[in-house]
């Protein structure tokens, strides 16, 4: 799905952003090649043993200064 969306919009994944709030939304970034990428952390992301981001936030507002930093 990822690389569908990357034809067709020209998008550069290395200097794409994911944001999930599961870390299974991490592990697709991972996989798909982007290399940032910040976890929500809510209900869904209570396992976070081998996760592959630095970036754990509280809230979507969070993420724009880590993006922008």
């Amino acid at each position: 799905m990822i690389q569908k969306a990357c034809e067709k919009s020209n998008i550069d994944l290395e200097n794409s952003w994911m944001i999930g709030d599961k870390v299974s939304d991490i592990d697709l970034a991972y996989n798909a090649g982007i290399k940032n990428s910040i976890l929500i952390y809510s209900e869904y992301s209570k396992s976070t043993d081998i996760l592959k981001t630095e970036h754990i936030i509280k809230n979507i507002i969070e993420s724009k200064n880590i993006i922008i930093s």
